[in-house]
């Protein structure tokens, strides 16, 4: 049994049996039914004529077959079946039953049986095809069952099929698969046969009808209809049921009441109050598309959200959505809910429902965290996670890259992106590969449709059905399964015909078209049976045309059961309502067992006219409009604003009410106003919402937000946090209009506080001045702002001091006495010329610069004299601008501030110190204790960090996996099981354990470790490595190393990590082998072997050149230079082998002799070795080597290394040689194209370059490419052609005589065009030439008429990207170059067509691997003979690939009075590309 998903057919298969060709066995497989109550087995007969197989059989002994599954049957399912009857049959009957439904076929056998050749061993039979509609809907299983008064007779089953109606998803039931084939509705009832829509607001759901939301993994139509849409999975997460889930919990909420204070060792328990989970989610190892991620996540809900509370969604720490509850009830922002259940609760709670949401997010394909928490305040409502599911959102499965939702652009190797985007193996019969595409038939034009799609052939004599297939004629044998059954199955597939049905018989086939359309494609297979003879015909004829023949021996396609097929493609002008087509086979041979024919793979699509056009000539050009449309929708895509052309429902639907122009229901090209266009769809900004169909921004200060009440989402940037929906300013913080940004606080003016306190930033608070201030802007005794003048004291500088008259004790002004007191400092006070008088006498004057306050010269602030004791004057009063009230000030993170500060104040990180772009600085670098190099920063275990500060920690037990301590999160260890925030689980709390505290950790001797996998990652130690959580002595060093920790101790360390040479591989005191060491006691040696001798260390050691070989020594020669060194094997460079025992070379290298096991070099033998400067073989003395060692010629006075420096005198040196100077002979051989010449009289030694050396003289070199000498030119070959001709200027045969100048030709001979001093041949041979690099795309034809003269010219070519001329009107013959550098060429042809003349246009499409004209495009157009008519052509040639360009081409114009070409020479011959000619009518 094979079960099918859904097809493109209006029919869907939903189960086949014996189908196929098997071989069964019992007990093993009989093909799915079988004896009542025996499984797997049934009476079946082998065959192996025609092939081998097995076939399932009723007889009188075994008579019922039943299946072995249930099956799932719908009302108006088709069954169809082939019974195979046999021997005798009298009165007899088989029944079919499927649950309370019974199907009879009567059966007597005839007298001769019509088939006696090719069944089962060419058994006799005769064959019925069955074929009945069921009338109910039932699961239940189906049973076959035989009657026959004669025992005799069998019958055996074939071609079992279980078909049902596909209705459109609004239907229950149809006439077919089309939206308007209704006979009854999901929702209402037909209209004209179609189903209404869902409601407003509501969409429907298959398989549970109209509601609010498409579920997740599902798409919306234009009709509102949720379709399946197969995503990748990225992550998949299912957790425990609500069942599983109390069970675990019960005992712990019994004992401990308070909800948040349960603590439990499940994996994924209850959230309550403020806590939530965190999830990392990979994306690197994906390697599919994504678009807009999908999170599909289903909650538990135990009592509703309390009013106020929410649970929230971020990824990567910035908001996503959420849910949350209002008075209203429970709302969603962002977040879609599809499915509400509720359920029977504990009885710690009242109500408790599932929840399934997803939501679709806008993030790059790179990991991402995800954040769910939950803020419930202190409600004992709670929540729980049951399902996470993260998908590639709106990218298909099998996809590799997705631009636009739902479309795919680069699918899986062997997948193609179909018409619809999606990904599909590209098999369907109406579908053909282009490139990585694969394309419908019926996407030819943006208006063409599926009339017939992969035709359903066992419904063709169905009178409901708008095809009709009428028999016309046969003669002899056909449809020996019936006389009204016209299909048959072949390969598990229906088909038109086929065995047993069709051999010599003629059908018609009429189609009902009732739209205005232009052309019809119609695409089919021809199936030949295995022995069709060759002279055998199947002929179609389309409408009256011409009929077409075909025969076997056309075939392309062959198959295993020898049956062989062709494809047939039909495209035709067509605009009647009525379409017909005549299918014959034809043979006075055929028989229906073997020669016969068949149909399948049946498509027809048609091509409409475009939206309001009633008749057209193709989807461009309409002769007449629809006059109740405006005519300015009169054009190619003629629909009206805000819609788009849909082509299921050929007409134009309204686009999305955000769009202001669509291309579909899912892609907007622009959007209305306030919205943004975003992956082509129109949507709000993040920090706006959406709310009477426009865009509103957020309030100030909120970065997201629901309404404009309702803030979901604070920058912490900003220096804001979440209270109450509320983007309220952090503590320390305040607010300026239009601003969203808050600023810091730095007094009470700025920050509100009372007057007589100052803001501490320590404590995020106003608090009391100085017991001296007044007022103050810091709360040291030295940042006063006023002075209380009751306790009578004055601003002097940034401090209250004691007035005149009055001395501090003990914090309090206390009076002057009036007698002088010396020691009294503060009772005296300053006068004229800094004088300092007691405070009972009157000063009358001051210096410049000074002034009277209290009866004593005080400075003058603000009048830009510094004098006194003021520090500075900047003329204003403003705060931390290094001066204020005369005296220096600065900002707090000011360390000093002195006249050579420099603001704003550098520090660095770590001194405790907040100032430049820190945002915080605790003086440590201890990680999340909230600052962290001077950055804010919190638990990793925190999901909510404002300003170094935690409000929310990971959870994943049933209340908490961390808690709130000091506003971090500590984790709660020690449950025995690995959460997620845990890294390992701890028994113990040591710190030499890897795991401590439910984190791992590292010895105490490791000094950097990765507390992420409790791996020590460096060692301070000299001697130790990292290995696992701990430090390790490096053994085979020779050091002893010593660990504190005594984990890891060394008694030896010999520099190896060989074992039995008295210190072990682990570095631990042993003895050495029994050979060496023969006397072992407690690891320590007390006698030793032959050649060794005992140390004070009871260590045995051997002593080289005692001239005994011991173990550890190679040889033991005291000789030197005989092949042993130091008591191992040694020999020289050149030696090839070397004795492994010392006694010198076996055998030496080339150019060595080896005398005494010792290499020598051979001098003379001609090979050079490492020992010699060089062996030429001879002793001549000066040749330059001697007695191998390099020397110089005679005369030479400096020589290095048989190189000559410089010469005697009487020599000459050339060459770094010396020779002998004779200034009386000149060689006449040597002339001007001699480079070096021979002082000895030997001729020229070297030439100029395109000379060759003949016989010591310098001859030019014809050929070489390069001009010399009596050489006119040198084109290095033999081309007589080509302007040069051994080296002499030449012109081509084709020149006209005395048109020759210097090899360029200047006119051509009659019957040769001219082009830039060549000629080229006017003869036309398309079959000898090469594949041509060009063709035509982008054709755009358009026609004119008018009475006034359109025209002046009758033919007029224009291009702009011709080289030479633009524009040619005139008769002749031109020829342009198509320069390397272009790529294309646009071209336009105007055409006057004149009266009684019909227009032929020809463009050629080439086969570029074979070179040769394979199939040409032809237009036809007659010339109007009333008005005046224009015809206009623009299209543009492109270069196949640059990779392959020729340098330069040449394409050849050539106008007429009634024709053009375009023309390309290839080997000097003219292949035609296109052409347009004028003929007479």
């Amino acid at each position: 049994m094979i079960i099918f998903q859904p097809c493109v057919s209006q029919w869907l298969l939903v189960a086949e049996y014996y189908c196929q060709n098997q071989k069964f066995q019992n007990l093993v497989n009989v093909g799915g039914f079988n004896f009542p109550s025996q499984p797997k087995t049934a009476y079946f007969i082998d065959c192996i004529i025609p092939t081998i197989r097995s076939l399932i059989t009723l007889n009188s002994q075994n008579p019922i077959l039943i299946s072995e599954n249930e099956i799932e049957f719908n009302n108006k399912d088709q069954i169809t079946l082939d019974l195979y009857f046999q021997d005798i049959w009298i009165d007899g009957n088989i029944k079919i039953k499927i649950g309370n439904e019974i199907f009879t076929v009567e059966y007597s056998s005839p007298q001769q049986y019509p088939i006696s050749s090719g069944f089962c061993d060419n058994l006799k039979t005769e064959i019925k095809t069955v074929s009945f509609t069921l009338s109910s809907s039932q699961k239940s299983k189906m049973e076959l069952q035989m009657t026959n008064t004669n025992n005799n007779g069998k019958v055996s089953i074939q071609n079992l099929q279980i078909s049902r109606l596909q209705c459109y998803p609004l239907c229950i039931s149809c006439t077919g698969a089309a939206h308007n084939q209704c006979t009854s509705c999901q929702s209402g009832s037909p209209q004209n046969n179609r189903c209404p829509m869902c409601p407003a607001n509501q969409v429907f759901m298959p398989n549970i009808g109209c509601t609010q939301y498409c579920h997740f993994d599902y798409r919306q139509t234009y009709e509102k209809i949720c379709v399946y849409f197969k995503t990748s999975t990225i992550y998949v997460e299912q957790l425990y049921s609500n069942v599983i889930r109390f069970t675990k919990m019960i005992p712990d909420i019994i004992a401990k009441p308070l909800f948040d204070q349960v603590q439990a060792s499940q994996q994924h328990g209850i959230y309550t109050k403020n806590s939530g989970f965190s999830r990392f989610i990979y994306f690197s190892s994906f390697d599919q598309g994504i678009l807009l991620p999908g999170l599909q996540l289903t909650f538990t809900l135990y009592d509703s959200i309390p009013v106020g509370g929410k649970i929230e969604f971020k990824i990567n720490g910035t908001y996503f959505g959420s849910i949350y509850q209002t008075d209203q009830g429970m709302q969603f922002h962002r977040v879609t809910m599809y499915q509400q259940e509720q359920f029977n609760c504990i009885d710690y709670w009242t109500t408790c429902q599932t929840l399934r949401v997803f939501m679709y997010v806008d993030i790059p394909k790179y990991s991402f965290s995800l954040i769910v928490f939950g803020n419930y305040q202190n409600s004992n409502a709670a929540w729980s996670l049951r399902e996470l599911k993260i998908s590639s959102g709106q990218c298909q499965d099998n996809c590799k890259y997705c631009e636009l939702p739902y479309i795919c652009q680069i699918c899986d190797e062997g997948l193609y992106v179909s018409s619809d985007g999606n990904c599909v193996k590209c098999e369907e019969y109406y579908q053909v590969i282009n490139g990585n595409s694969c394309i419908d038939y019926d996407n030819e034009t943006p208006y063409s449709q599926f009339l017939i799609k992969n035709e359903y052939f066992s419904r063709i004599n169905d009178p409901s059905q708008s095809s009709q297939y009428v028999l016309v004629s046969q003669e002899s044998r056909n449809f020996l399964k019936g006389s009204n059954i016209f299909y048959s199955i072949w390969q598990g597939k229906q088909i038109f015909g086929g065995q047993h049905i069709w051999s010599q018989a003629k059908f018609q086939i009429t189609h009902q078209i009732q739209k205005p359309h232009h052309s019809v494609t119609i695409v089919f297979y021809i199936l030949y049976g295995p022995n069709f003879p060759l002279d055998s015909q199947f002929i179609y004829t389309l409408e009256s045309n011409e009929p077409i023949i075909k025969s076997r021996a056309s075939a392309t396609l062959s198959f295993s059961d020898a049956t062989v097929s062709e494809k047939v493609i039909l495209t035709n002008k067509h605009s009647s309502d009525t379409l017909t087509l005549y299918w014959e086979c034809k043979g006075s041979n055929n028989n229906p067992e073997s020669a016969y024919c068949g149909i399948y793979g049946y498509n027809v699509v048609v091509h409409y006219c475009s939206p309001y056009c009633l008749k057209c000539l193709n989807q461009i050009t309409c002769t007449k409009w629809d006059n109740s449309v405006d005519v300015k929708f009169h054009q190619q895509e003629g629909c009206l604003t805000k819609s788009y052309y849909n082509k299921q429902e050929q007409q134009c639907l309204p686009c999305p009410e955000t769009c202001r122009t669509c291309t579909s229901e899912f892609i907007c090209q622009s959007c209305e106003l306030t919205l943004t266009l975003i992956k082509k769809r129109c949507s709000c900004l993040m920090n706006q919402y959406f709310a009477n169909n426009q865009c509103y921004e957020c309030p100030i200060g909120c970065n997201q937000c629901v309404n404009d009440q309702i803030c979901v989402e604070c920058l912490t940037a900003d220096n804001r946090e979440l209270i109450n929906g509320k983007c309220e300013c952090l503590a320390g913080y305040y607010s300026i209009n239009s601003n969203p940004v808050c600023q810091k606080c730095h007094s009470q003016q700025t920050c509100n506080c009372q007057f007589g306190t100052s803001y501490d930033s320590t404590s995020n608070s106003c608090k009391a001045c100085h017991s001296t201030c007044e007022s103050c802007f810091r709360l040291s005794i030295d940042g006063c702002l006023t002075c209380n003048i009751n306790n009578k004291r004055i601003l002097k500088g940034l401090k209250c001091v004691c007035m005149p008259g009055y001395y501090e004790l003990n914090g309090v002004c206390q009076s002057c006495p009036t007698i002088e007191n010396t020691s009294l400092v503060q009772c005296y006070k300053i006068c004229e010329a800094g004088m300092s008088i007691w405070h009972t006498q009157i000063c009358t004057k001051c210096d410049l610069g000074f002034q009277l306050v209290y009866g004593q010269c005080m400075p003058k602030c603000g009048d830009f004299q510094v004098v006194g004791y003021e520090q500075c004057e900047d003329g204003n009063n403003d705060l931390d601008d290094l001066c204020f009230n005369c005296q220096y000030q600065c900002p707090s993170d000011c360390t000093t501030c002195t006249s050579t500060t420099t603001l704003p104040c550098q520090g660095y990180c770590g001194d405790g110190i907040v100032n430049g772009t820190e945002e915080c600085d605790d003086g440590n670098q201890i990680q999340f204790d909230g600052c962290h190099n001077c950055k804010f920063q919190c638990s990793s275990n925190c999901i909510n960090c404002v300003k170094g500060k935690c409000t929310h920690c990971v959870t994943k037990k049933y209340t908490t996996s961390f808690t709130m301590s000091s506003e971090n999160c500590l984790l709660q260890c020690g449950f025995g099981d690995v959460i997620q925030s845990d890294s390992c689980i701890n028994d113990t709390s040591n710190n030499i354990d890897q795991c401590q505290n439910c984190r791992f950790n590292c010895r105490s001797n490791c000094s950097n470790c990765d507390y992420k996998t409790g791996t020590c990652l460096q060692c301070d130690l000299p001697g130790f490595k990292p290995y696992s959580n701990s430090c390790k002595n490096i053994c085979g060093n020779n050091i002893i190393d010593q660990d504190p920790t005594n984990f890891f101790t060394e008694n030896c360390d010999d520099s190896n990590i060989i074992n039995g040479d008295d210190c072990s591989s682990l570095c631990q005191t042993e003895c050495q082998d029994p050979e060496i060491c023969t006397d072992c006691r407690n690891n320590r040696c007390y006698a030793c072997g032959i050649g060794y001798y005992l140390n004070d260390q009871y260590s045995c050691y051997s002593k080289c050149g005692d001239l005994i070989v011991a173990k550890d020594e190679e040889c033991d020669n005291a000789l030197p230079y005989t092949g042993c060194q130091n008591c191992k094997s040694k020999c020289q460079n050149s030696c090839l082998n070397c004795s492994t025992q010392g006694k010198g070379c076996l055998e030496c290298q080339q150019g060595y002799q080896n005398i005494d096991n010792m290499c020598k070099t051979i001098c003379g033998d001609g090979f050079v070795t490492a020992d010699e400067q060089c062996d030429d073989g001879n002793l001549i003395f000066d040749d330059g080597c001697h007695q191998c060692q390099k020397i110089c010629t005679i005369g030479c006075s400096v020589c290095e290394f048989g190189v000559c420096l410089d010469c005697y005198e009487g020599f000459q040196f050339v060459k770094n040689q010396c020779i002998k100077i004779n200034e009386k002979y000149h060689d006449p051989r040597c002339d001007s194209n001699c480079l070096s010449c021979s002082i000895e009289g030997h001729g020229c030694l070297q030439c100029k370059i395109g000379f060759d050396k003949i016989d010591n003289k310098c001859h030019s070199i014809c050929g070489d490419q390069i001009t010399v000498a009596s050489e006119q030119c040198d084109d290095e070959d033999l081309d007589f052609n080509d302007g040069c001709h051994q080296c002499l200027q030449h012109c081509p045969i084709s020149c006209l005589n005395n048109f020759c100048y210097l090899g360029k030709c200047y006119k051509c001979k009659e019957g040769f065009l001219y082009h830039k001093n060549n000629c080229y041949s006017n003869i036309e041979n398309d079959n000898l030439a090469e594949p041509p690099k060009f063709y035509y795309s982008d054709l755009v034809i358009n026609q004119s008429f008018s009475s006034q003269i359109l025209l002046t010219k009758k033919i007029e070519v224009i291009c702009s990207e011709f080289p030479d001329q633009q524009v040619y009107d005139t008769n002749g013959q031109y020829a342009e170059s198509a320069l390397k550098n272009q790529t294309f060429f646009n071209l336009e042809v105007d055409l006057s067509c004149s009266q009684n003349q019909n227009l032929n246009i020809q463009l050629n499409n080439f086969d570029y691997e074979q070179g040769f004209d394979q199939q040409s495009v032809i237009f036809g157009y007659q010339c109007h003979n009333t008005f005046n008519h224009a015809i206009k052509l623009q299209f543009r040639i492109n270069r196949i690939d640059e990779e392959i360009k020729r340098d330069n081409e040449i394409l050849v114009i050539i106008i007429t009075e009634n024709q053009f070409k375009l023309s390309l020479i290839v080997r000097d011959f003219l292949q035609n590309l296109f052409s347009f000619k004028f003929l007479d009518s």
